[in-house]
């Protein structure tokens, strides 16, 4: 290992800041969709097959992140993901057609289901490396953001900023995970994989 080269400790603390933003940004999306349906004129059945087709869009993104990690390694899905998914959310937070909506949350199906893939590998990878079990702590990192999402569209809906200011807030915090992130991404992110 370089001197530059970060230690196991290190790189899981930004692998669970990946777990960290996709958490956030989840549960942004879902706490928000009440608001986005309204914002949108989408009635209940609708909402319920872009549902479905963000779920299938997720299936996709697990298979693109397989793909890119067997060509060059789990952190380029993983940075390529984040990616995705904040510019997705930043995305949400405008007054769309309908049909473009829809394709800004395929967007983020299949860059939620690259990121899913894409940080179990490294969790593992690292885990492996560290050689103790880090997989909980990165699980509970996300379920924390996860609740603090919650907690943020409930504060800014009860205030009166709507989900559209909650959701680019969260997309802020997201967009800096992803950049600092994929600024060190190439001594961050485990390359073993």
């Amino acid at each position: 290992m370089s001197g530059l080269e970060p230690t196991g400790g290190t790189r899981a603390r930004w692998i669970g800041a990946g777990y960290a933003a996709q958490g956030l940004g989840y549960a942004a999306v879902v706490t928000a969709l009440p608001m986005f349906k309204e914002r949108q004129g989408l009635d209940d059945a609708l909402v319920s097959v872009i549902l479905l087709l963000v779920v299938v869009a997720a299936a996709g993104g697990s298979l693109v992140a397989d793909k890119v990690a067997a060509r060059w390694g789990s952190r380029f899905a993983l940075a390529g993901g984040l990616t995705a998914v904040g510019l997705a959310l930043l995305l949400t937070t405008f007054s769309t057609p309908t049909a473009v909506f829809v394709a800004i949350l395929l967007v983020y199906g299949v860059g939620l289901g690259t990121v899913d893939a894409s940080l179990s590998m490294q969790g593992v990878l690292v885990q492996a490396r560290l050689g103790r079990s880090v997989m909980n702590r990165l699980f509970a990192a996300y379920t924390a953001a996860a609740m603090a999402a919650a907690l943020l569209m409930s504060a800014f809906v009860a205030g009166g900023a709507g989900a559209s200011v909650a959701v680019g807030t969260v997309n802020s915090v997201v967009t800096s995970a992803t950049c600092h992130g994929n600024r060190g991404a190439f001594q961050l992110w485990p390359r073993y994989s």
